[in-house]
């Protein structure tokens, strides 16, 4: 019994000790003595109230450089006025294995067709379609057109 108050005795001085003591910071210092006069009149808000912090504290380092502007604006076109057309003639994007047989994508007029030698699209006729030469068109005109492999 006597062992049971002794321990009960030692947990409650331990966790005296262990706590703040009133009025007091843990190093035994007031609180006013460890704070600057200019630190606590800043910390306080009107009326005594705290103030909120001066910073975002969640971010952590220098504040992010302001994203770059393009060099030039972008030119706007005038009412009525219409934009040129970005293709002028096809673009070879790439092949494709259909069993034994090859096919070239082509993009046309903005949109991309599967063709093979002999099938014409648009106008412009496939001779050839060569995974490392590329791909040979016969133009409307009837010009060879060839569009390297890259």
């Amino acid at each position: 019994m006597r062992t049971a108050a002794w321990g009960a005795l030692a947990l409650a001085a331990g966790a005296l000790w262990l706590s703040p003591r009133a009025g007091r910071s843990p190093s035994g210092s007031p609180p006013e003595a460890e704070t600057p006069p200019a630190a606590r009149a800043q910390a306080r808000g009107p009326g005594g109230q705290d103030a909120l912090p001066g910073r975002n504290l969640f971010l952590f380092g220098a504040a992010p450089a302001p994203a770059a502007r393009p060099a030039s604006r972008p030119e706007l076109l005038a009412p009525g006025e219409e934009a040129a057309p970005a293709e002028s003639g096809p673009r070879l994007v790439g092949f494709i294995e259909q069993g034994a047989a090859l096919r070239a994508a082509l993009a046309l007029s903005g949109r991309v067709a599967l063709v093979a030698p002999g099938e014409a699209v648009e106008g412009y006729t496939v001779v050839r379609v060569d995974a490392d030469l590329g791909v040979t068109l016969l133009t409307p005109e009837g010009d060879e057109l060839l569009l390297p492999a890259r």
